[in-house]
């Protein structure tokens, strides 16, 4: 990962680090009001949805590792893996 993030990535990866530690509070400072947002967890539009998605996905996750992070001055990605309970990884 890059030592000097884009302004773009600096957000994705506070907003990351907030909720894998479980601090809505805080991961909600980075999240604007008109979000748009594709997770494994559901299609997100609007920041009022935020909470209880957050919430609700960390009652199920062990950990998330980021696997790769690109951005610039106005977006980022984040690709990242998650662990669960009870969950197995399918073999190739």
């Amino acid at each position: 990962m890059t030592t000097n993030p884009s302004p773009a990535l600096e957000v994705a990866l506070a907003y990351f680090d907030a909720w894998t530690h479980q601090d809505f509070d805080r991961a909600m400072t980075y999240i604007a009001e008109n979000i748009l947002c594709d997770a494994p967890a559901g299609h997100v539009r609007g920041c009022w949805r935020l909470p209880g998605l957050d919430g609700a996905v960390m009652q199920i996750l062990t950990n998330a590792t980021i696997i790769a992070a690109f951005g610039n001055d106005h977006t980022a990605m984040l690709m990242y893996d998650t662990n669960r309970p009870g969950a197995t990884r399918a073999r190739r």
